[in-house]
């Protein structure tokens, strides 16, 4: 269980130095426009796409037929 927590971190970690300068924007812009709601609409979404990516990855590596081998 905790490898499959070390893969969704690494995996998130990934994601999150390609997503780098698209954030960073997006905050300058924020700061420079004054609305700080837009900064908490960044990081919503950034949260959202990093789970979304991690549930991906799991599909992609048939995560059902491992998953089905754990006690109940």
């Amino acid at each position: 269980m905790i490898g499959l927590l070390v893969k969704d971190f690494m995996t998130i970690q990934r994601q999150m130095k390609s997503q780098l300068f698209v954030i960073l924007f997006l905050l300058i812009m924020a700061i420079l426009m004054r609305e700080t709601s837009m900064i908490l609409a960044v990081i919503v979404f950034i949260v959202t796409i990093q789970a979304i990516t991690a549930l991906a990855y799991d599909e992609q590596c048939n995560w059902d037929k491992y998953a089905n081998t754990f006690p109940i």
